[in-house]
């Protein structure tokens, strides 16, 4: 299965959203509104992503309803590691 990453955020900042082929129909163009609903978050290679999932549902948001993204905080640029206790 062929994956897409895009990066996607709001007023609290951005994170990169991992697709499926048939998730990534959904999308508009850049700069459309989406509404992700019972999404997850899974750590690849020390990174956060954002998927739908088996249970979650993405949508292009109905409405004229404008997101201005906090450029300045991209949670899915900073490198985690797992540290033994």
């Amino acid at each position: 299965e062929t994956f897409t990453e895009v990066v996607v955020g709001d007023a609290t900042g951005l994170v990169t959203l991992r697709l499926n082929s048939e998730e990534m129909k959904a999308l508009g163009s850049v700069g459309d509104v989406v509404e992700i609903r019972n999404g997850a978050v899974k750590m690849m290679k020390g990174f956060i992503r954002l998927i739908v999932g088996k249970w979650g549902k993405i949508a292009k948001s109905e409405g004229d309803t404008k997101v201005t993204p906090n450029k300045g905080k991209d949670i899915s640029k900073t490198e985690y590691e797992l540290v033994a206790a």
